[in-house]
């Protein structure tokens, strides 16, 4: 439900961070009622980069009049409330200009207190404007809050503070200045008025509220990748009504979960919809076989020999020593340009087919076939660092048993998902 309650008794909407409220804020009446209306799930949802990236800009507001703004600049360090914010000692209050919404700065509060309007020390200059009476003070209050009765009885709430410029956080960069926006959404075009729109439309008007003017940086990400819908296996959509729906995580537990990821990427343009393929999914379960069948080899070869490193293709060159060993080095250096290239343009169906049939019937079925004939140590060493970089070309596709075959042939306390991809 939406953490807001409204006062029965002055008809007062107090605004939670999702905490139950007790009593007004306004007239201090504990006659409240939560509204029963909810969240909307797509709109929740878009929430979520402010709710999980730490930022600098805290959730605690405090308005202030725009005449009264540069007064903060210039020494104002005490003000005085009819509402009671409930800010304590140490609270992090992000500053707000009231007329357009937008953040100056922060204060750290370093005094919270409730008293009334006739026992504030009217000629107190930290509050930096004074005033010559009761009455005067009473007039400017009644002049901020139209709404209200005040009177020397009317109860105030004291909140001094520790000012700082908005400049000081821009400064110190955190997970939400260096991930937001991110690169790119990937989701189902079903959704994309669904959701993608919304986040959208938080993204920007968030942002604004914060002060950000750059349209590249409101909106929550640079691209959008669509992808299609997976149906059961007559082509139909998946409907619980319709009693048709697959299990993924059966479907996982007979192929394998990299098998499943490849087969879902291989043969379907984005965007497209495909329907689930028993023949594929066998298919690329096959390919994670043949994948293991070239991590034995290698490793009955190396006789647990092989070091972890990153090699390039002009290190490599340097090792050759017949044509065959040449032209495999150029043909992985191809693929790793075509992959890369694909790869960016979120081209996944073709990235999948390339690696697809390079790996089995170049490196396998030729390549490994032709070493198996040869004796000398430098063709090794050349077969060893291209299945490596062939394994850091699949890693997107298959994380989990390229991971293993790492971790078991380098015998590495490195992963595969953080060491640099191959270079072209």
């Amino acid at each position: 439900r939406i953490p807001a309650f409204k006062c029965n008794d002055c008809g007062y909407w107090n605004i939670t961070e999702g905490e139950n409220r007790e009593k007004c804020g306004k007239c201090s009446g504990n006659n409240l009622i939560q509204d029963d209306d909810t969240f909307d799930t797509w709109f929740s949802s878009a929430q979520w980069p402010y709710a999980t990236l730490k930022t600098n800009y805290g959730p605690l507001r405090m308005g202030f009049h725009e005449e009264v703004v540069p007064q903060v600049f210039k020494g104002k360090t005490k003000t005085y409330r009819l509402r009671d914010h409930e800010f304590k000692v140490g609270d992090k209050v992000m500053f707000q200009n009231t007329k357009d919404k937008t953040l100056f700065g922060y204060g750290i509060i370093t005094e919270s207190g409730e008293t009334t309007v006739g026992k504030i020390d009217y000629t107190d200059k930290t509050h930096f404007k004074t005033y010559s009476s009761l009455e005067e003070l009473m007039k400017a209050f009644r002049l901020r809050n139209p709404d209200r009765e005040v009177t020397p009885k009317t109860k105030a709430y004291l909140y001094a503070y520790e000012f700082h410029p908005l400049d000081e956080l821009k400064k110190i960069p955190t997970d939400f200045d260096t991930f937001y926006p991110t690169t790119v959404m990937e989701t189902g075009y079903d959704i994309l008025r669904w959701w993608v729109a919304r986040m959208s439309m938080v993204g920007i008007y968030i942002q604004e509220k914060l002060g950000v003017e750059s349209i590249s940086k409101q909106i929550p990400f640079q691209d959008i990748v669509l992808h299609g819908l997976v149906k059961d296996p007559l082509g139909k959509k998946m409907s619980k009504s319709k009693g048709n729906v697959v299990n993924p995580l059966e479907i996982v537990d007979q192929y394998g979960a990299d098998a499943v990821r490849f087969a879902l990427s291989y043969g379907t343009a984005l965007g497209n919809d495909q329907s689930l393929s028993y023949p594929k999914l066998d298919a690329m379960r096959k390919f994670t076989n043949k994948l293991w069948n070239m991590a034995r080899f290698i490793e009955f070869k190396s006789e647990g020999k092989l070091k972890p490193g990153n090699f390039d293709f002009e290190s490599l060159k340097k090792q050759v020593k017949n044509k065959q060993d040449e032209e495999m080095i150029e043909k992985t250096q191809n693929l790793v340009k075509e992959i890369t290239r694909l790869l960016e343009a979120y081209d996944f169906n073709h990235a999948a087919q390339n690696l697809y049939e390079f790996a089995w019937h170049e490196f396998a079925d030729k390549y490994i076939e032709d070493v198996k004939e040869r004796v000398d140590e430098s063709s090794f060493s050349v077969l060893s660092s291209l299945y490596l970089m062939l394994l850091k070309l699949l890693h997107p596709f298959m994380p989990f048993v390229t991971e293993e075959i790492y971790k078991r042939l380098w015998k590495s306390d490195d992963h595969l998902i953080i060491s640099p991809w191959p270079t072209k």
